[in-house]
């Protein structure tokens, strides 16, 4: 697992959104299973609405619904493909994030948005 910070340089703040080519080039899903207990979005009751249903979203479904997100302050986004995961994104208390994939992608990660 590793841990990344939440906000780059100048204070930018990384979300689920900065993270989606990453995720794109390697290990794109076939679903997403989310769990987000708070955030800011044009489209919060939507997300709360799917969170509490527990239904794996479609990956065009779900970058879609997210393109718009501005912080996720605790949430936890799982990419599943052939019903298994294949990785996992946890925002923790609007602090950090934690990711846990293959080790090229982890490192990608760290080289991107460096570490906690």
């Amino acid at each position: 697992m590793l841990v990344i910070r939440q906000h780059g340089e100048n204070r930018k703040l990384f979300d689920i959104v900065d993270f989606l080519a990453d995720v794109d080039r390697y290990a794109r899903p076939e679903t997403w299973l989310v769990t987000v207990d708070e955030c800011a979005d044009d489209r919060v009751f939507e997300i709360e609405h799917l969170t509490a249903a527990g239904v794996p979203i479609p990956d065009a479904e779900f970058q879609t619904l997210y393109g718009g997100i501005l912080q996720t302050i605790d949430g936890c986004f799982v990419g599943l493909a052939g019903g298994k995961c294949v990785f996992e994104l946890r925002a923790v208390d609007s602090s950090f994030w934690e990711a846990t994939d293959s080790p090229a992608f982890e490192s990608n990660l760290l080289q991107t948005y460096g570490a906690w």
